[in-house]
């Protein structure tokens, strides 16, 4: 286990709070790389970054250079965020869209996607086209996505109608399982899959009470 992932006293809460664009981030990424092997040096691209708490945490606890890429937040308020941290020579903060990402090949060692992808990575040839020409051999594709326990097609269920906006392409795990990835690929290896329901999160809990939560808007390509 990554005992790193463990030190939540980086951030106070206030901050925090501030700077969620949804569920905790945090949480959701120290669950998401609890077992993986993160080394001093690498470069990892944070794909859909936000406000760049997800970037500043790896940088902070790994000392790996991080690319944190976004295209709804402005690079220059995350740049304000990361010299609060003293990283500005560990995290970069890039405007780009997901679609065309302005990387070389085999550039990254890991790819870490916190609560985005949903809105990039719905098509089948996503993957091949855009991202894993981006890492390396041997390299690691890191996601978590929003979904529902149950897919559903049309009327969207009561618990999600007070947060509903369109194109927010919230599937069930069966339907990511099946999502036609790349034909030329032998194997992808799922290491696992954790469920976690709301209302009974707590990082659905803390995004209701974000200050943010009722500010900020979906722009979701799909």
């Amino acid at each position: 286990m990554n005992d790193k992932t463990t030190n939540m006293g980086l951030f106070s809460q206030d901050f925090i709070y501030k700077n969620l664009m949804g569920p905790n981030c945090l949480k959701i990424l120290r669950e998401l790389i609890k077992d993986i092997e993160i080394k001093p040096n690498m470069r990892i691209l944070d794909l859909g970054c936000g406000t760049g708490l997800t970037s500043i945490y790896l940088a902070k606890n790994f000392d790996v250079t991080v690319f944190a890429t976004d295209l709804w937040i402005k690079p220059s308020e995350n740049y304000e965020r990361i010299k609060q941290f003293n990283l500005e020579d560990k995290v970069y903060p890039i405007y780009a869209n997901a679609l065309s990402l302005p990387y070389a090949d085999e550039f990254f060692d890991i790819v870490i996607s916190v609560g985005a992808y949903n809105c990039f990575g719905c098509k089948s040839d996503y993957l091949q086209k855009c991202l894993l020409p981006l890492v390396k051999k041997e390299g690691l594709i890191c996601v978590s996505v929003p979904g529902v326990k149950i897919g559903f097609d049309g009327i969207v269920p009561e618990e999600l109608t007070p947060f509903w906006q369109e194109n927010m392409n919230f599937y069930s795990f069966q339907w990511w399982h099946k999502l036609p990835l790349v034909p030329w690929l032998e194997a992808i290896k799922l290491l696992e899959c954790i469920m976690t329901e709301y209302p009974n999160s707590p990082v659905y809990d803390e995004a209701i009470r974000s200050m943010n939560l009722t500010k900020r808007k979906s722009k979701c390509i799909s």
